[in-house]
């Protein structure tokens, strides 16, 4: 049986119609997942799930950090991350956290203009 891999940061690309994950070591990728299990599919009880089959296959604890990005942060997701207005700073300490399922997920914030309206 082949080892587990034990990431020491995860990123997750949570969109409407997909979730993607890299297993992290510092800038190096370890292993990647993908399932459709999209924020457009899911009702609010069933995001920490969606995340627990994906990462299955990796050894992952509450300590292990997770960063996501994406309409996982909309406000129809699993925790609203209000857009920053742009120009913006670099982005420090603003993301929305969620606690759940065993799993502490901060999630980046979207970017959005006024003129011409936009987001991002």
């Amino acid at each position: 049986m082949a080892d587990r891999i034990t990431p020491d940061w995860i990123a997750l690309d949570w969109g409407t119609s997909n979730l993607r994950g890299w297993a992290m070591r510092g800038s190096e990728v370890l292993a990647t997942a993908q399932s459709s299990d999209g924020m457009g599919t899911l009702e609010r009880q069933d995001f920490a799930p969606a995340l627990a089959r994906l990462v299955a296959a990796w050894e992952v604890d509450e300590g292990t950090p997770i960063i996501a990005c994406g309409m996982v942060g909309a406000r129809q997701g699993w925790v609203e991350a209000p857009y920053r207005r742009v120009p913006a700073t670099p982005l420090g300490g603003e993301m929305a956290i969620i606690r759940e399922g065993g799993f502490s997920v901060g999630v980046v914030p979207g970017l959005r203009q006024d003129n011409p309206a936009d987001v991002m």
